[in-house]
């Protein structure tokens, strides 16, 4: 975090406006959002999270960058925000062509009031891990559904994502599915099981 800071000052200090007395972080942040450098956009939009009032201008810009892992932590910090602009980027991410970016924005609009059919959506969302992020999110009949079907899954990333959600679930079937894979043979699966 100690880098990303002084990345980000360092970003600000190469501006070619001339400096001002009491310049802020969130001056520096605005330059680095905006830099050449993926990595130093990267954690520009995470130190912007950090703040106690994040600029919603500099999310939404960042919930636009090329970088799906940007999109991704911008989308995320966007769901604490309560702004039509920000609903409206948080929903517009639920079609984004990176799942990391549709995960961030179930993770998003989860416990909020605008989730409405969106969190429903994303239960069929191709890529099984955001339907496990939906699931968790639904707590109903059809998210119990996905997690079954992840559950049968032969791919260990989905179990484990599958298992994750199962595990705070309160219903016999997702519990008995657990059961059965503490005696999967790989450790990957047996372990969080």
């Amino acid at each position: 975090l100690r880098r990303g800071i002084v990345d980000v000052f360092d970003v600000a200090a190469r501006s070619p406006a001339p400096p001002v007395p009491g310049r802020d972080a969130r001056l520096a942040l605005r330059a680095a959002v905006s830099d050449d450098q993926v990595a130093r956009r990267r954690r520009a939009v995470q130190l912007v999270g950090i703040l106690d009032d994040p600029p919603v201008e500099l999310l939404l810009h960042a919930a636009t960058d090329e970088d799906p892992q940007v999109r991704a932590t911008a989308v995320a910090l966007l769901g604490d925000i309560d702004d039509p602009q920000a609903v409206e980027a948080t929903t517009a991410a639920f079609t984004d062509d990176d799942a990391r970016v549709r995960r961030a924005a179930v993770g998003a609009v989860r416990h909020g009031p605008h989730r409405g059919g969106v969190i429903s959506a994303a239960l069929c969302d191709p890529d099984p891990l955001v339907r496990a992020a939906a699931a968790a999110a639904e707590r109903g009949d059809a998210g119990l559904q996905v997690i079954a079907e992840l559950l049968g899954s032969p791919d260990e990333q989905h179990l484990v994502a599958a298992l994750d959600v199962a595990a705070a679930w309160p219903d016999a079937a997702a519990l008995s599915a657990i059961d059965d894979l503490t005696a999967d043979s790989r450790p990957s699966v047996r372990v969080p099981a």
